[in-house]
């Protein structure tokens, strides 16, 4: 059953600013930061569920009261050592090494219920779990991929 949740998602994504500034804080660890953006460098973060009304302005209002959390939590992602991490972020400073998107509707298409950090050992979440939970789910479903002109 897909179920709307009471969460908005914000959709953070690190620029080639915070990729360099990264790079260079890890003076010795700057060869494992060239591939930075090949992979999956966007975060989702369940906010706020309704910013009334959503716009550009409301949107930036609620991130400018959030930003130093996530800008703390975007770059424990990357740099171990803390002592290295930059000193009072701005919101300048914020907008400069990440991009971010406000959604406001979002659905949970999963069956079982979340589950938080704190409530799971590192082995629960094994993608051959999730892999044998659906993969017969596409079977459930007659789908035409073909283009109907044909």
């Amino acid at each position: 059953m897909i179920r709307n949740i009471n969460r908005g998602a914000l959709i953070v994504t690190p620029t080639d600013e915070f990729h360099l500034m990264v790079a260079k804080l890890l003076e010795d660890e700057a060869a494992e930061t060239e591939n930075m953006q090949d992979h999956d460098s966007s975060t989702l973060y369940l906010v706020e569920p309704e910013l009334d009304p959503v716009t550009n302005e409301t949107i930036d209002e609620y991130v400018k009261t959030i930003f130093s959390t996530i800008a703390i939590a975007e770059l424990e992602a990357w740099i171990d050592d803390t002592t290295l991490m930059p000193k009072n972020i701005t919101w300048e400073t914020f907008q400069e090494w990440f991009s971010y998107s406000y959604q406001s509707l979002i659905f949970d298409i999963m069956e079982d219920d979340i589950m938080y950090e704190d409530d799971y050992e590192d082995d629960d979440f094994e993608d051959d779990d999730y892999e044998d939970d659906y993969e017969d789910e596409d079977e459930d479903y007659d789908v035409d991929y073909e283009d109907e002109d044909e």
